[in-house]
């Protein structure tokens, strides 16, 4: 088994959250891994792009509404630059904004 000290392992590890407004994709929050968000308002679709890109270019990734019980987030295409958020009202499957939240590790 190897040991790794836990300063080395958290100094290393790739992480990335945040909180974007619904309406104009603003960040309201960011932790790790700084981000730029690109959306078009009413579009229901945004791109988050890494300052420093991941060291894999498929990873996993959750992705939570932020805002009413009714709406849906969803990841889309995913590279190693960054990845796509699909907000959308659940019961008519549109697009919609939304606030949400996501976590990216390693």
């Amino acid at each position: 088994m190897v040991r790794y000290p836990e300063q080395d392992f958290f100094n290393n590890l790739f992480h990335s959250s945040g909180i974007v407004s619904g309406p104009n994709g603003n960040i309201l929050y960011t932790n790790g891994t700084t981000y730029t968000v690109s959306h078009t308002g009413g579009s229901g679709t945004y791109v988050i792009t890494f300052s420093t890109a991941h060291p894999k270019s498929t990873y996993p990734i959750l992705v939570t509404p932020q805002t009413g019980s009714s709406n849906t987030a969803v990841p889309g295409t995913i590279s190693a630059n960054g990845f796509t958020v699909k907000t959308f009202i659940t019961n008519t499957g549109g697009l919609s904004d939304c606030q949400f939240s996501f976590l990216v590790l390693l």
